[in-house]
C-alpha cells in the first residue's frame, strides 16, 4: 500500500511535513469518528471529479451530527 501513496509527493519531492501530517490524521479522524456521525446525502449518486494539479471533488455532501451521549 505504501508504494501507491503519491499525495506527499515522492523520490526526492517528498513533502517534509508528510510525517506531521499522517500523525495529526491518525489523531483526528479517531476522534471525529467517534464523537460523530457521517451520512451521505446522496448515497446513490456518483462522485464527480476531475484533475489538474489538485483533485476537485462535488457531489460528496455528508449530514455531520453529533453522537448521543452514552451513559
Amino acid at each position: 500500500m505504501e508504494r501507491y501513496m503519491f499525495q506527499f509527493g515522492g523520490g526526492s519531492h517528498l513533502c517534509i511535513g508528510k510525517n506531521l501530517a499522517l500523525l495529526e490524521m491518525n489523531k483526528t479522524l479517531p476522534l471525529l469518528f467517534r464523537e460523530y456521525e457521517f451520512e451521505l446525502l446522496k448515497p446513490d449518486e456518483d462522485l464527480k471529479h476531475h484533475s489538474t494539479f489538485f483533485v476537485v471533488q462535488k457531489g460528496l455532501d455528508v449530514k455531520i451530527s453529533k453522537r448521543a451521549k452514552k451513559a
